[in-house]
């Protein structure tokens, strides 16, 4: 009875930490993400405009 009850607790805990794990891989795959669209956005914005300013020079 005992083990059975471990080994359910065992096997919940082991679900439950992959689960965790599996959400923050999520989550930090997200940031990462948006982070990348962030700067290439910016960065682009400012090239576009310091390239256009050069044009004109």
């Amino acid at each position: 009875m005992l083990e059975e009850a471990l080994r359910f607790w065992g096997a919940t805990l082991l679900a439950l930490a992959l689960a965790l794990a599996l959400a923050l891989a999520l989550a930090l795959a997200l940031v990462v993400v948006v982070v990348v669209v962030v700067v290439v956005v910016v960065v682009g914005h400012f090239w576009r405009h310091s390239f256009h300013s050069l044009n004109r020079a």
